[in-house]
């Protein structure tokens, strides 16, 4: 008996794991089948009931109006919450700078050195001429960081 419980922990574990990384590597084909579902959701209750009361091709014409118009509207909340975000980041910039510096000076007292890790990555991109990880705006933030002052 207690085998069987076990097996069907170790079935579902293992199936759950596979489902999600599944699922993960699908992300490119599953998002838009999503969002086609959640179309079809909108538009086939609104068309089927305009269908019975008004013309059929009013209908289509209706419910493609209203669905393309909730999408509009998801649209729109989603670029209006990433702009709240963009401007928290913007309005924090001297917080997180602030943040940064206090972080570089504590591991540079224990002894763990940031800002010749990023010396090296200059001089490996320097090397191969090719930028790898910063640019020369990054550059001037681990300088302020680094000195608090601007160079």
């Amino acid at each position: 008996m207690k085998h069987d419980g076990v097996v069907r922990i170790s079935l579902l574990l293992t199936t759950s794991i596979v489902t999600l990384a599944a699922l993960y590597y699908s992300r490119a084909i599953v998002a838009p089948v999503t969002f086609a579902l959640f179309t079809i959701a909108i538009a086939w209750p609104l068309q089927s009931t305009l269908q019975n009361r008004i013309p059929k091709l009013l209908a289509l014409v209706v419910t493609i109006v209203a669905t393309l118009a909730i999408i509009a509207i998801l649209v729109f909340l989603m670029v209006w919450g990433f702009g709240l975000v963009v401007e928290w980041l913007i309005n924090n910039a001297d917080r997180f700078q602030t943040l940064y510096a206090q972080a570089t000076e504590w591991l540079d007292s224990h002894g763990v050195s940031i800002t010749i890790t990023v010396e090296r990555i200059a001089i490996h991109e320097q090397k191969i001429g090719k930028r790898a990880l910063f640019d020369d705006a990054d550059f001037a933030w681990i300088g302020i960081a680094r000195t608090g002052q601007r160079q």
